[in-house]
Parts: C-alpha cells; structure tokens; sequence
C-alpha cells in the first residue's frame, strides 16, 4: 500500500493544479481578447470549458475541497477585533465520495476526509470502499449496514 498523503500535501497538489489551470485560462482569455472576443463572448467561452474540462473523479474532488472550505469557515467565530475562533463543530455528511477517483486522489481523499470534522457520516458500498478501507477503519466508531427487503421496505442493521 503506498504511504498516506497528509491533507496538507493533499490540498497543495490540488492548489498547483488549479495554477496551472489559472494560467492556462488566463492565457486563452488574453488569445480571445486579441482576436476581438467581446466580454460577454469570453464569459460564454469560459463557462463552456468549464462545463466540458474535468472528469467526474476531477469534479468530486472538487467538491470535497469545496465541502471542507465551507465547514471550515463555517467553524470561524469572528469577534468585533475580526479575530477568528473556532468554536464550533458540524457533522459532515458525504456520499459515495471515493467512487470515480484514481488511486491517487482516493487515497489522497480517504486520508483527508477524517479531518473534515468531529463527526462524519459516511455513505459509501462495499465496492467503493475496496483498497481504502484500511485508512478510514481507525476512525470508525459506528457502523451501519442498509439492506433491501423489498421492493418497497429496507433495513438498517448495526455491525
């Protein structure tokens, strides 16, 4: 198994690749502004190669550094000096956060992810947990199985 990856070098892989991504779109704006683009049209452009760039894998880990920015934030209590406290702590609910990764970034997130808060619930299957399982077991206090019935009735056990 390779070695765990610290959400530190987690979050400045990710921060080095959205330079890159900077400067790259930045260059195409300056390429689409000297061929007579309008603002409106390199706004279009833009949103365009967003919607089209990006494999899902690339657009979850997105949304799990964007999940941890706002619970971050969200922990900051701001006094009437701005001086920042954290104080308080919320539950982060994630599903399926480790299906459509490269082994990389699935590690990178199966490391990460426990610091995200005091309390995580995690959805997940079997499958999907497959080669990570290992990292998040230290931080498992509970455990819960949802099994189907019927068609119409499921059942939630606790291993």
């Amino acid at each position: 198994m390779p070695p765990a990856t610290s959400p530190s070098a987690f979050a400045s892989s990710k921060k080095d690749a959205l330079d890159k991504d900077y400067s790259e779109k930045t260059a195409a704006i300056m390429t689409w502004k000297s061929l007579g683009d309008t603002d409106e049209v390199v706004k279009e452009k833009l949103i365009l190669a967003a919607q089209l760039s990006g494999s899902t894998g690339q657009n979850k880990v997105s949304a799990l550094a964007f999940a941890k920015s706002i619970l971050d934030y969200s922990r900051e209590e701001r006094n009437e000096d701005n001086f920042v406290e954290i104080t308080r702590s919320y539950p982060f609910l994630v599903d399926s956060p480790f299906t459509e990764l490269d082994d990389e970034n699935m590690d990178m997130a199966a490391d990460s992810i426990p610091s995200f808060s005091e309390q995580i619930i995690l959805l997940a299957s079997k499958k999907s947990l497959t080669g990570i399982k290992d990292r998040i077991t230290p931080y498992i206090i509970r455990e819960y199985t949802i099994e189907k019935i019927d068609n119409e009735h499921t059942q939630i056990k606790k291993k």
